[in-house]
């Protein structure tokens, strides 16, 4: 049960992190928005298609609750739906089906993988809040230069320059720790789809790989609008709180 609200809690988080906050920015006379690479035309949609693991982290916490669950053909059905992998380990025309399953060690107990990757969901989520809390209207999806634009140097800007950036870093890799490999739900609950699942894996590794090589140029072209904008003051900042990412790091 715990471990299931755990589940519940990180789903919430990752979809607070990771959906847009507002509306697309619009170029106008007073907005510059930046368009210089590819992925600035798919940023939104990718936000949108990464909610399938917030359904992958509700579904691991239904087959975790399902377990527990009193033994009725209702709750075989729903997890065998959820998880048929590991039903396939089983005879599922016997009564003690749902038995066996909910006997299993499936997902049960706290794998240090798994605790790594709640520990970088929370913390990326949590960063990504806290990014957003900062800069409030000037905090958006796309790179903009407003006229109006301030130069925010407070909150977790007091300490890198790009952290709503460290925070997509941290949710990803959590994500991929929590689902792929050793005890995660698409490696123990779809493992009978072979190919399909290992595709599912490499292409999520591969959409975070073009993400972050994404977001490291965005970090020099944002800190390059932001120059030309503040001058003098944003030299200063920049040789005040040195890091884009990580503190004391990169």
């Amino acid at each position: 049960m715990f471990k299931a609200i755990l589940l519940l809690v990180s789903a919430l988080l990752f979809a607070l992190g990771i959906l847009p906050p507002r509306e697309k920015a619009k170029e106008s006379s007073s907005t510059k928005v930046y368009r210089g690479q590819q992925f600035e035309y798919v940023v939104r949609s990718f936000a949108y298609i990464c909610c399938v693991f917030v359904l992958a982290l509700i579904c691991n916490a239904a087959v975790l609750l399902l377990q527990d669950a009193p033994h009725t053909p209702i709750a075989t059905g729903i997890s065998h739906t959820l998880c048929p992998s590991a039903h396939s380990l089983v005879d599922t025309t016997s009564p003690l089906a749902l038995h066996s399953f909910s006997s299993s060690k499936l997902f049960h107990g706290f794998h240090p993988r798994f605790l790594a990757g709640l520990v970088f969901v929370w913390a990326g989520a949590l960063l990504r809040l806290w990014s957003y809390h900062t800069l409030g209207e000037l905090f958006t999806f796309e790179v903009v230069v407003k006229s109006d634009h301030r130069l925010i140097t407070s909150g977790p800007y007091a300490h890198v320059r790009h952290p709503a950036y460290t925070g997509i870093a941290l949710l990803l890799l959590g994500v991929q720790l929590i689902q792929f490999g050793s005890g995660g739900y698409v490696s123990a609950c779809h493992s009978a789809g072979g190919s399909a699942a290992m595709w599912v894996a490499r292409s999520w590794q591969l959409a975070s790989a073009y993400v972050l090589v994404s977001l490291s140029r965005r970090c020099r072209v944002e800190d390059g609008e932001l120059a030309r904008k503040f001058g003098d003051a944003w030299v200063e900042y920049a040789e005040a709180v040195p890091y884009k990412l990580i503190p004391l790091v990169l």
